[in-house]
């Protein structure tokens, strides 16, 4: 073997392990950074109304990913692993294509955007292929400011936000290697154009559906006659009836509350209405109650059962589901203890 070829080699060795050395020593470090990262991007998407298809994903690269990424003639030389764009990910998956422009904006706001590429835009308008965005981000200088966030310094992320039907394609191509048309053998590609046509349908219909949902909302909340209760007619009812800051955008169960409600024989809008103007008074005494022992509780342990630290902080406990069932147990009380007894048995 040559000298220099022995020496370059040696050098590789050398510059290998100690990146080794590096990958065991920031391992733990970069998964308390993914944590971390995933609990911001939680609260952020709970508390904007986003709607994830499936719970963020996070992950720490993989020793031996790093590994193959070197042996790539097409990667430059890596000092440290902490200038790898890539070696913290998240992944979000989004239920509605509309929340990727919604989450595009919240990434943009909150943190430090070092790099973004949109996918689909290397796509021709009668191509199909992987379609994702992509971010490179790293924490703002004020969060740096916070003792807990201030050893994440030097660190960044890249983040994944694409739809569950996007998803579904990535993952399926990654799976049978067809990232690219060319990639595809001649004989299947109508097939496969006809899967990516399919999946792209699904998110064009749900934006169809939002899009007829909120004007039926509207035209609802518009007319003032009795309807017959669906989940979107109870919504409207108990937003213009109860206090506009108990709602919960990230967890408000209307369904089982239909439920509730057509067992005691309220199913109009007008008998919903009725319900909630008589027990008011008493069921905001029930919010009051349990807003003051929620804050006793979460001074003195530092965290509280039945609602969150944020809503306590904010002086709200029950969502309007809450509110309204506190409205049902006052107008019903033998019933409804009854209702909530056979509940409880039916779940055991």
């Amino acid at each position: 073997m040559p000298h220099s070829d022995f020496c370059r080699r040696h050098s590789h060795e050398l510059d290998r392990n100690s990146l080794r050395l590096e990958y065991e020593s920031l391992a733990s470090f970069a998964r308390r950074f993914a944590e971390a990262l995933e609990d911001q991007l939680s609260t952020l998407i709970t508390s904007h109304g986003l709607t994830l298809g499936v719970p963020i994903e996070r992950r720490v690269k993989l020793w031996t990913s790093i590994v193959e990424k070197l042996k790539r003639k097409d990667v430059k030389k890596i000092d440290s692993l902490r200038h790898l764009d890539d070696f913290v990910g998240i992944r979000l998956i989004l239920l509605f294509k509309r929340d990727i422009h919604g989450m595009h904006r919240l990434l943009s706001k909150t943190f430090r955007v070092v790099s973004y590429e949109d996918t689909a835009s290397r796509l021709d308008e009668a191509q199909f292929g992987y379609q994702s965005a992509h971010y490179v981000i790293a924490l703002p200088d004020d969060w740096l400011k916070v003792p807990t966030m201030s050893e994440f310094r030097d660190l960044r992320a890249e983040v994944q936000v694409r739809t569950l039907s996007q998803h579904i394609w990535a993952a399926a191509s990654h799976k049978l290697q067809y990232k690219r048309e060319a990639s595809v053998p001649f004989p299947l590609r109508r097939s496969i154009n006809r899967v990516s046509a399919i999946l792209e349908t699904v998110d064009l219909e749900l934006e169809r559906l939002l899009d007829d949902r909120e004007s039926y909302v509207t035209q609802v909340a518009a007319v003032s006659e009795d309807r017959v209760l669906n989940v979107d007619i109870v919504r409207a009812v108990l937003e213009s009836k109860w206090p506009i800051q108990n709602a919960d955008t990230g967890d408000e169960n209307f369904s089982d509350l239909l439920d509730d409600l057509s067992k005691f024989d309220i199913t109009t809008s007008s008998k919903l209405s009725e319900l909630i103007d008589e027990q008011y008074d008493a069921a905001m005494e029930d919010e009051v109650q349990n807003v003051s022992l929620a804050q006793a509780e979460l001074q003195a342990n530092g965290s509280v059962l039945g609602t969150s630290a944020d809503r306590t902080n904010r002086g709200v406990f029950f969502t309007l589901v809450g509110l309204t069932r506190c409205a049902l147990a006052r107008k019903f009380p033998h019933e409804w203890a009854e209702h909530q007894n056979s509940e409880y048995a039916a779940e055991e």
